[in-house]
């Protein structure tokens, strides 16, 4: 245990005249389980030093944006950062996670290790008691862990010194309170130009980035860093990493690690990863924006700038190869890769072209490839609307049928008629004989309780879903239970109601169908297939509704409508009901030897007992990058 004479003697001892980046290479200690275990080095990542430096106190700046990619780094700095407060600069600290599960998991995983690695920060916690999960006590002061996704987290406690982490994944309204950000500067505003706030966040969605949104306010600067030819200075882009392809169009497709280098952008000269501790160094951020008020630094990098032996070129560029023809991985390598936001492409597509694209395949024939059937059912006062899908390898899909069932929902013949459509089996060309895994009923609107009195006695295969009507983090997820009746009893056979989140499944279906569209594909990851028998009232009703933006309290958000006169889009919603079962029973990911194991259970075993593969479609190259022989780029 500390003395008491010295722990006085920490307590008032005056702060050093330091940076922040100057206590991190004297005092930090790497853990022993990284790649870096041992004393702390600035020039392992010397891109650091300029923000950690930004965070020293009484330097005019009062906000610190950083938009990057994943490998950088970029919780370590807030680490340091806090090392610094607790040795330093004592004052109250707020660190905010996106939920109080990630709070408790970052300090415990984070910040507790850089702890009981640095010694001088050891001794500040030697006494456990100062040490807690969610609360750290030093030298009169408070650190805080919180969740941003609970109100609580913002009654009632107040910080010079606040680090808001991946804010991209903060709730855009916290308990009908208000936005987090906003909050957030509630808690800092008695504190005025002595307060600092560290935003950090790999960004998400054009447009509802709070991380690019916070970046484009401030100095907006850049690493550039110098080619070793010409020496000019760069930001290194994705464009210019150029490689060969190994097994092109293959499972076993990688690139050849021999051909990586980067093109330099001046002078065309090849720059191998083996340069990157030298140009790193000598490497320097350059702001964009001078309007920027000089009290917010925004800094940007992306992936490329890993240090060696954390994240390789190669590795890199196999991922994106993984990924290049799925927009929805694309998606993730943009935002955790390239630390840039994604334009998504979810406008209305066009009816007449999704007809178009119909091929020659019988209604409620399967093709050979599908391996697991899901249903969708949409409930309207004089009818039920069904859809029947069949899934395949990673997220290919078959309409196998759409047909209404006319009748109340009040008269057990309709719901009769349902089942005739949902426990009948469905052959493929080879003869095997497939049945719909499970089926989501609507249970909204004005038959909710005809829905709950069917579904509760066909639970083996049914689903009573519902819209949520908040983001629920998923597509579909269990919500509340149903045990009484209209009368208040208790029911003796309860069921659960799930909610669906039918803006995430519209987008979902419209990205699809518009990279389908644009990039004439026909088979493979994603691809919607249309039999040319379905009416051509389904492609209407399928792309009935149109995503919208507004603004609500000054955030874009975005919302589905139906435009006046447009036709019924009970389609749309019974293939969103459809998906989401598919999402849920998780048969949109399925590839490899997983969609193999299932395909041979589901549909091989049934032909004989004679196991048989399905023809696999050829990869096929997509838009939005392309080939330019030297290498892959964007487009």
């Amino acid at each position: 245990m500390i003395s008491f004479v010295n722990y006085f003697g920490t307590a008032i001892r005056p702060a050093r005249d330091m940076t922040v980046s100057q206590f991190a290479e004297e005092f930090v200690y790497n853990p022993s389980n990284t790649s870096d275990a041992g004393k702390f080095s600035i020039d392992r990542a010397p891109y650091q030093r300029e923000i950690m430096d930004a965070l020293t106190p009484n330097n005019g700046v009062n906000k610190v944006v950083f938009m990057a990619g994943a490998q950088i780094g970029k919780t370590f700095i807030a680490n340091v950062w806090q090392g610094f407060i607790f040795y330093n600069n004592p004052q109250n600290f707020i660190c905010y996670q996106p939920t109080i599960a990630l709070a408790e998991q970052y300090t415990q995983l984070k910040v507790d290790p850089i702890i009981d690695s640095s010694p001088v920060l050891k001794e500040i916690f030697s006494n456990k008691k100062n040490n807690g999960i969610s609360t750290k006590k030093y030298k009169g002061c408070t650190a805080r862990y919180l969740g941003a996704n609970s109100g609580n987290s913002f009654r009632m406690i107040s910080a010079p010194y606040i680090f808001a982490d991946e804010i991209d994944s903060f709730p855009f309204d916290v308990d009908q309170e208000g936005d987090p950000l906003s909050l957030i500067d509630s808690r800092m505003s008695t504190f005025g130009r002595k307060s600092k706030l560290f935003l950090s966040s790999t960004p998400t969605i054009h447009e509802f980035s709070a991380i690019e949104e916070q970046f484009l306010l401030g100095s907006q600067e850049y690493y550039h860093v110098p080619c070793p030819h010409c020496k000019a200075k760069q930001v290194l882009k994705f464009i210019n990493l150029k490689f060969t392809i190994q097994n092109r169009g293959k499972d076993n497709e990688r690139v050849d690690p021999e051909s990586i280098y980067y093109e330099c952008e001046i002078c065309n000269g090849k720059i191998t990863e083996d340069k990157k501790t030298w140009f790193l160094i000598n490497g320097e951020w350059i702001a964009n924006n001078e309007k920027a008020p000089k009290e917010i630094r925004s800094f940007h990098i992306n992936s490329l700038y890993s240090p060696l032996g954390w994240y390789s070129w190669e590795k890199m560029a196999n991922e994106f190869l993984a990924c290049r023809d799925d927009p929805f991985k694309l998606k993730a390598f943009k935002n955790t890769k390239l630390g840039e936001t994604y334009v998504e492409k979810a406008e209305q597509p066009s009816a007449t072209k999704i007809k178009n694209m119909a091929e020659d395949y019988n209604l409620y024939e399967l093709d050979n490839k599908a391996v697991v059937l899901f249903a969708g059912v949409d409930t309207q006062p004089n009818r039920l609307a069904v859809i029947v899908v069949a899934v395949g390898e990673d997220g290919e899909t078959w309409i196998v049928n759409y047909d209404e069932v006319n009748g109340s929902p009040e008269d057990q013949t309709t719901w009769d008629g349902l089942e005739n459509i949902i426990r009948r089996p469905y052959k493929n060309k080879m003869g095997a004989e497939l049945y719909i895994k499970a089926c989501a009923i609507d249970s909204g609107g004005l038959n909710t309780s005809a829905v709950y009195s069917f579904v509760r006695r066909n639970q083996d295969k049914y689903f009573a879903i519902k819209g949520a009507s908040t983001d629920i983090g998923t597509y579909m997820r269990e919500g509340s239970k149903v045990d009484k009746d209209l009368g208040n009893n208790k029911i003796d056979n309860p069921l659960n109601v799930w909610l669906v989140n039918t803006h995430l499944l519209k987008k979902y279906i419209y990205i699809n169908l518009n990279n389908q569209l644009a990039n004439d594909k026909t088979e493979g990851a994603r691809v919607i297939h249309f039999s040319r028998e379905l009416p051509d009232r389904f492609f209407e009703m399928l792309v009935s509704e149109k995503l919208i933006k507004k603004q609500i309290k000054g955030k874009i958000v975005e919302e589905f409508i139906k435009p006046k006169n447009s036709t019924r889009n009970e389609a749309l919603d019974c293939f969103v009901y459809a998906y989401a079962l598919a999402h849920h029973f998780q048969m949109t990911r399925l590839y490899g030897d997983t969609y193999k194991q299932l395909w041979n259970l589901n549909v091989g075993k049934k032909l004989n007992n004679q196991p048989q593969q399905p023809a696999r479609p050829q990869p096929q190259k997509q838009g939005g990058w392309i080939n330019k022989g030297k290498g892959w780029s964007i487009k």
